[in-house]
């Protein structure tokens, strides 16, 4: 891109250098989800600080983790669902609850029950909850922060109905300075989003200045992308995080000796921002000092490109769409930008040199170097109208929460649609613009240097749009000319074309970094040629080519198929077969015919060459061809990783091998032979991987180990070399493809299997009878547990069944069984481009056509795949073949399981049964529970058993025996007296406590109150809503009150007269 001369402006740019702060600087990311994705963004500020030896203190909170480690010891057994996706014991969840009444009924009023379990209630204890957490983790960055400058970064959804705490004058009271930003993960609200950052911010940092404060995915993406969040959140969050780092700094404000602008559109000041470019329409020289400093200076900038200036304009407005959120600035301010904006765009535009552009050449047939001005022009000026569009939406709008959806998205793609492959770039960062362009001119001089020798005749096909394969590319007349004005990668791959057969991939995040793990879905077979730049220029990068038309037919009744396929005049057309065939059929039977256009779809390119290709060699093999590879294969630039082309060239080779044979499928079987050996035959890292897998198989499946020679990124690497070696006649032994095939096939089952420790879930257990099963069930309950009324509650029944269970022999029939593979539990390695039962029988049988492998050999790689689960040690370590040994060392695992998972059935049931049994036995003893006092029971009991009792003062109740006479445990010292009666499920809320409150009335009356739970007050507002949900209960109000009416009238009559007889001892 043109630099733009500083006299031909009306402005002149001035960089304020930002100052490193000597205060200790502490970063803290926080994560509302416990994903790795976001932990991963410590290493990334961690690594940044030590490759540039900063001595940063980097720590990473989460909200699961805060919740688990900082507050109550919890397991899985007491966990209860606090919010959504956060788990707490049940201890902090009554805490939250108590915490959170006074809060709702502020809210909501003090007559509203509390629910948090749905309406509006739920979104705000869902805010409550996650505010509360947040706090608490910032209470702790306080404590660390003394001195310091401290920098959160806050990966969270908006809360719509926050409540904030003021936390920054916290960290003034410490010496302390923080600044916060604030990393949006949830569904996108402009209105919402912004609220909430100015929120943290007004609330939180103590600093002002910096209004980049807020991320939202749709900064970065859109369209399809945008619709696959999960997919790229580990990339956004790298995004994010790689913008955030340069600004780690505390922005601070320095007076300078002359008066310039923030920003074109503001005030003259002599008071600036480091870190931030100024203007100015008086030429102050190369430098302007600093009032505070004299040997500091602020610098005008002389070389800024076309690209810089655009991205300093969306540093300017987004800061306008903060300060504009919250009513920082006047609509007066939005229109002087507009019109700067407007003014400057020609000006910009018109620096780019457009005289040699053809004014009716498609874009597809034009050089590299015509495509590159072109495009450059084009996209200068629909930046800048993406910006001017922005700002425009502000002034047809009163506030943010007027915009509509489709506006607040237009509003947050600020800055985005500018430079998107240099947005995409921060996903992996390796290869800087400066390498680049050493990369290219390597490139050049190669290609001044063979070009004469280079010949026009290629077994390369051409592309249907561009008409050029990659020999008439490489020998377009302005070439050079063209790659000379290239400034940097990104703006390489919109006008650079790779050539060759179209195919439709599935990528994932690990293909971001790995590009063995793309798989081709599909090639094209009408439009099987096409270029990159065809696909760039559609708006979803992808052609979607039409490829004929598939013409079927199907016989049924108009209804049918209104129902099968829904009727459609135009797509189902009603056939008239021959008459004689009419005869035979149904009357009412119609005939349709079904005539679609099929579609082929196209993401990517596999350039693929023959013979009379080998003088392409010097310069398919320079690093400037893999740059354009990766992004091809990868969707990314910034790496240079020689291996794309390999991992394209593998897959390819993977999905032809699983086609039906033909000459065309052998024609490209050969071109992928070529293109090996034309790209890699002599790369000595490809050489030396081709003789470790002809001497060492399994040792050529290490993925990576320091000191080893070799690395196998995936698999279909070593298919690949297997493939070369053996189209090269380098292999021709039969047992010796047998060993790598057998290595990689154990390396695809070890690299797919998960949870290697429970490898007897891929095995079942056959030759037991389930009366066995049913037997050991019958003798628990009857022989070991016998009569439940002996035991206090049924947790001791329970620890009863759990020890006979564990002690007594009853699995010893178990050693007589046997043990087949599931297949069923391999369904997942059925799909994907190296499918172990399908795709993989297709490969093995081109190179051992009729070769059978031993079914054995599953079993043994997942014994060995369990001992040894690292890649290393497992390519390594001795293989036990012996397959009796293998088969006793699974069995012995799959009849631990077995036991442990039939012991636990026993276990269930037997609570289910006994549970019911001890609440039918027991219930009709504790019919009456009688109140009592002190004095009463010291007279009941004899010298030796008498204790001290504690009484419920409410009901006098005891709270440590139970008083119900008919009990076994009546009057009997009891610690978990109250499981002893939950057990039972006897209890009436409050029953014995309105009955000692009421005692003036008479028995119905009393019953009503106790049916309404009149008394039902609790000092505990969390017990209260138990209670309160017990008394409501269908057990309660109809099995218990309804049902036992007459029984409860003559009970509380009773008990009457009982507290008139502790009345009268207690006087």
């Amino acid at each position: 891109m043109d630099n733009i001369p500083q006299g031909d402006q009306q402005y002149y740019y001035y960089k304020v250098p930002q100052k490193q702060s000597e205060r200790e600087k502490h970063i803290f990311t926080i994560s509302e989800d416990s994903k790795h994705n976001f932990i991963h963004s410590q290493r990334i500020i961690q690594q940044h600080s030590d490759k540039n030896k900063l001595n940063w203190q980097v720590t990473s909170y989460d909200f699961q983790e805060q919740l688990s480690n900082n507050e109550y010891k919890m397991n899985y057994q007491n966990q209860v669902q606090l919010d959504q996706e956060i788990w707490s014991s049940q201890r902090t969840y009554e805490e939250y609850v108590k915490r959170f009444v006074p809060v709702c009924q502020e809210r909501f009023g003090t007559n509203v029950r509390v629910d948090v379990t749905s309406g509006e209630m739920k979104q705000y204890w869902s805010s409550f909850v996650r505010m509360t957490i947040l706090e608490k983790i910032l209470s702790q960055i306080i404590q660390q922060s003394r001195n310091k400058d401290i920098f959160i970064i806050l990966f969270m959804r908006a809360q719509e109905v926050a409540i904030f705490t003021e936390l920054k004058n916290n960290f003034a009271n410490l010496n302390a300075r923080c600044d916060i930003f604030f990393v949006n993960i949830g569904n996108y609200n402009l209105k919402k989003h912004l609220s909430f950052a100015s929120a943290l911010q007004k609330n939180y940092s103590t600093e002002q200045l910096n209004h980049k404060i807020c991320y939202a995915f749709e900064q970065y993406y859109s369209g399809k992308d945008l619709e696959q969040y999960q997919d790229n959140q580990y990339y956004y969050i790298q995004q994010v995080v790689s913008e955030i780092i340069p600004q780690l700094n505390i922005q601070e404000v320095v007076n300078v000796q002359a008066e310039v602008q923030q920003y074109p559109w503001s005030q003259p000041s002599k008071k600036v921002i480091r870190g931030t470019y100024v203007v100015s329409k008086e030429n102050y020289g190369d430098q302007i000092q600093l009032q505070d400093n004299p040997n500091e200076f602020i610098f005008k900038e002389r070389n800024l490109d076309v690209d810089d200036m655009i991205d300093i304009f969306s540093t300017w407005i987004n800061d306008l769409l903060v300060r504009y959120g919250q009513d920082q600035i006047e609509k007066n301010t939005i229109e002087k930008a507009i019109e700067f904006l407007t003014n400057y765009m020609d000006k910009i535009v018109n620096q780019i040199n457009i005289t040699n552009i053809p004014i009716d050449k498609p874009i597809q047939n034009m050089t590299v170097r015509q495509r590159l001005i072109a495009q450059q022009s084009n996209r200068v000026r629909y930046n800048l109208i993406v910006l001017i569009k922005s700002l425009s939406n502000l002034l047809t709008k009163d506030t943010v929460g007027n915009l509509n959806g489709e506006e607040e998205s237009e509003r947050i793609k600020i800055g985005t649609e500018i430079g998107k492959f240099h947005q995409r770039a921060l996903v992996m960062r390796g290869l800087d613009v400066e390498t680049f362009i050493k990369m290219k001119n390597f490139f050049i001089d190669e290609l001044l240097m063979v070009k004469s020798s280079i010949h026009q005749e290629s077994d390369q096909e051409r592309s249907i749009f561009s008409l050029e394969n990659m020999k008439d590319v490489f020998l377009q007349e302005d070439m050079v000319d063209g790659l000379k004005e290239v400034k940097s990668q990104y703006h390489l791959i919109s006008a650079f074309p790779l050539i060759g057969l179209g195919v439709k991939l599935q990528r994932s995040d690990g293909s971001m970094i790995n590009p063995y793990l793309v798989q081709i879905v599909d090639i094209a077979r009408i439009n099987a040629n096409v270029d990159t730049i065809s696909i760039q220029n559609t708006p979803d990068k992808e052609l979607n080519l039409n490829a004929g038309f598939y013409l079927g037919a199907e016989g049924g009744t108009r209804s049918y198929f209104e129902q099968k396929h829904g009727y459609k005049p135009l797509k189902w057309t009603e056939y008239q077969p021959k008459k004689q065939l009419v005869q035979e059929l149904n009357q009412y039977q119609l005939f349709y015919y079904k005539s679609e256009q099929l579609k082929e779809k196209i993401d990517a390119v596999v350039p693929l060459f023959g013979p009379k290709d080998y003088d392409l060699k010097p310069l398919l093999a320079t690093s400037f061809f893999h740059v354009l590879m990766n992004f091809n294969v990868m969707h990314n630039v910034d790496t240079c990783y020689s291996e794309a082309y390999l991992a394209l060239l593998s897959n390819l080779l993977i999905f032809l091998l699983n086609q039906e044979q033909s000459t065309y499928i052998n024609e490209l079987l050969d071109k992928i032979y070529h293109s090996i050996e034309i790209v890699y035959g002599d790369r000595p890292f490809f050489k030396t991987y081709c003789e470790m897998l002809l001497n060492q198989p399994r040792q050529a499946m290490i993925t990576y180990h320091e000191g080893h020679p070799t690395q196998c990124q995936d698999p279909s690497k070593a298919l690949a070399a297997l493939f070369y070696l053996y189209k090269k006649d380098q292999i021709k032994d039969k047992n010796k493809i047998k060993q790598i095939l057998e290595a990689i096939l154990q390396e695809i089952v070890s690299r797919n299997i998960k949870n290697l420790e429970k490898l007897h879930t891929y095995f079942g257990i056959v030759n037991y009878d389930m009366s066995e099963l049913q037997k050991i069930e019958s003798n628990v309950i009857e022989q070991v547990v016998g009569d439940v009324k002996q035991y206090p509650s049924v947790r001791t029944v329970m620890s009863v069944v759990e020890t006979a269970l564990k002690e007594k022999n009853y699995f010893e029939f178990t050693k007589k069984c046997k043990i087949y593979i599931h297949k069923d539990s391999f369904n997942f390695m059925n799909y994907g481009k190296l499918n172990f039962f399908t795709s993989m029988k297709a490969i093995c049988n081109y190179f051992l056509p009729s070769e059978k492998f031993s079914g054995g050999l599953l079993w043994i790689w997942l014994l060995h795949a369990q001992k040894y689960p690292n890649n290393y040690d497992r390519n390594t370590s001795e293989v036990e073949e012996n397959i009796y040994k293998v088969y006793s060392n699974i069995k012995k695992q799959k009849s631990i399981y077995f036991i442990k998972e039939e012991s636990l059935k026993i276990y269930n049931n037997c609570y289910k049964i006994l549970k019911q049994k001890y609440q039918e036995e027991m219930f009709s003893l504790h019919q009456e529970a009688t109140p009592l006092i002190q004095k009463q029971i010291d007279y009941l009991l004899n010298e030796e058993n008498k204790f001290n009792i504690s009484f419920n003062n409410a009901s006098n109740l005891a709270r440590n025996c139970c008083l119900s006479p008919k009990c076994p445990f009546y009057l009997k010292k009891m610690p978990n007296v109250a499981e002893h009666i939950k057990d039972i499920d006897c209890v009436i809320p409050a029953f014995h406590k309105t009955v000692k409150i009421m005692k003036g009335r008479d028995a119905e009356s009393i019953f009503n109150a106790i049916c309404k739970g009149t008394h039902l007050e609790h000092h505990n507002q969390l017990e209260l809503i138990k209670l309160a949900h017990r008394l409501q209960s269908e057990r309660v109000q109809y099995f218990l009150l309804h049902k036992k009416k007459d029984h409860y009238i003559n009970l509380i009559e009773k008990l009457l007269e009982e507290y008139k007889v502790i009345h009268t001892n207690k006087v």
